[in-house]
């Protein structure tokens, strides 16, 4: 996924409301959680993902992160303060996918 991926059209929103970045982003986490779930992993760890990106590319993927899971399609936890995030689908994503 390419994180600069719908900076044109950002304000353009779909009928469920997403933007096509988060869109984007969405889809990007489905496709890595499945594949995690296909190992028997319930959760996505962020750290990983963030290390292949720039500060803007992690910045903005974390924004859309943070848009997920305010509208409940993602469950975000964090143990403590500074530990990795780890993100987990929830069936309002799957949905919403479909």
């Amino acid at each position: 996924m390419d994180a600069t991926e719908g900076d044109s059209q950002e304000i353009i929103k779909k009928k469920d409301g997403w933007s096509t970045r988060t869109r984007a982003v969405a889809k990007y986490l489905h496709e890595v959680y499945q594949s995690k779930k296909k190992q028997g992993e319930e959760a996505v760890s962020l750290l990983p993902i963030f290390k292949r990106k720039t500060k803007g590319e992690s910045a903005r993927l974390f924004f859309e992160v943070l848009v997920l899971s305010t509208g409940g399609f993602v469950k975000v936890v964090q143990q403590k303060a500074y530990e990795d995030v780890l993100l987990q689908e929830t069936s309002k994503m799957e949905a919403a996918l479909q």
